[in-house]
């Protein structure tokens, strides 16, 4: 399966086309706008939130609710507000550029990459406003994972390294400043024997890219990975051990996945999710005429954090997903239900003995 997104943090429509989803899985856009409900109404969105109502609008690829197999094609409509200036970003030569960067983004760094003289021509698609719509593909995912008996959560563990994130948030709120945490992403159902043992085609490997891939994520661990350094052998490896009828592991340390392949055990993820950058006071300057400058405080989130889980279980799911359809060839649902129930029953049988 593949995807593609455009669309930016103030232009008209966010938009994604999703290529090779199976056939025959029924989709039900609540459960999607479910999803997309959680990631707006996360703890420290912007203001921006109470504008946004993410409306999916669904083109092609699903008829009478179903997937087709044929390419899904589908749209969010940003606020009417956003759509204003999009039109004028684009047609109007007068438009003031901006100049000033912000420390932490992407500006001046997409000012060199682009040539464009203007800060928000990368800004604006770096944005994680485009997470609406690939959290919508995931959402997909995450409706082919659950017909076949695969489930997918998240969950904010810390908030700036306490674990009540609501008054973190609130404190940052008051002061003006701003909070990161951890994520942590977790994957059930899997029986051993999914992914590739080598290259970039590993599951570990495909996982941590993928999540890599999401605005403000600075690292991801495997399992408890960031610990791992500071063991030893005797205390990190996961032990077979016999339990009733099959064998067992006594510990999850390889966070479910051994040599870039499932073992068995549930996939366990940790995401380090940083501070927004944009604050009150951050100096800057100005590359247009060189001097300093304050660096502009657009409206901004005050903890991307809980937002950050809510994306990631989605990009986490389509990783899942696509490594399922490409192992087993899967066009249709009922194809790659057979050939899942295969492996399962075959996994059973090596741990059974």
């Amino acid at each position: 399966m593949r995807f593609m997104t455009a669309g930016e943090s103030h232009g008209a429509k966010l938009v994604a086309i999703i290529d090779g989803f199976p056939a025959g899985v029924s989709i039900d856009r609540d459960d999607i706008a479910a999803l997309l409900k959680r990631r707006r109404a996360a703890p420290g969105r912007s203001s921006r939130m109470d504008r946004e109502q993410d409306q999916v609008e669904y083109i092609s690829g699903i008829a009478a609710g179903v997937t087709t197999g044929m390419p899904i094609a589908l749209t969010i409509e940003n606020n009417a507000l956003f759509q204003e200036a999009a039109l004028q970003q684009r047609w109007s030569p007068a438009r003031q550029k901006t100049t000033v960067p912000r420390p932490g983004h992407v500006d001046l760094a997409g000012v060199a990459r682009y040539d464009s003289a203007d800060c928000l021509v990368a800004a604006e698609r770096a944005s994680a406003r485009e997470t609406a719509v690939r959290t919508v593909v995931g959402g997909f995912a995450l409706q082919l994972l659950a017909y076949l008996g695969v489930r997918v959560k998240s969950s904010q563990l810390t908030a700036a390294g306490q674990s009540d994130a609501t008054a973190v948030i609130a404190q940052a709120r008051d002061s003006g400043d701003t909070v990161g945490g951890t994520v942590s992403v977790v994957v059930q159902g899997l029986p051993g024997g999914i992914g590739c043992c080598y290259g970039e085609n590993r599951l570990d490997s495909r996982l941590a890219a993928a999540i890599m891939s999401i605005p403000a994520v600075k690292a991801v661990a495997v399992g408890p990975a960031l610990n791992t350094a500071d063991t030893l052998g005797s205390q990190y490896t996961d032990n077979y051990i016999k339990a009733e009828k099959s064998w067992q592991r006594a510990s999850n340390n390889a966070g479910g996945i051994e040599g870039g392949i499932t073992n068995g055990q549930p996939i366990v993820l940790t995401l380090a999710i940083k501070p927004i950058p944009t604050r009150p006071g951050a100096e800057s300057f100005d590359f247009s005429t060189g001097l300093p400058a304050a660096a502009p405080v657009p409206r901004h989130d005050i903890s991307a954090v809980a937002a950050a889980a809510v994306v990631a279980e989605a990009v986490a799911a389509w990783v899942v997903a696509d490594v399922l359809v490409c192992q087993f060839s899967g066009t249709t649902l009922d194809s790659l239900t057979r050939d899942l129930a295969n492996l399962r029953s075959r996994w059973e049988d090596l741990t059974s003995c």
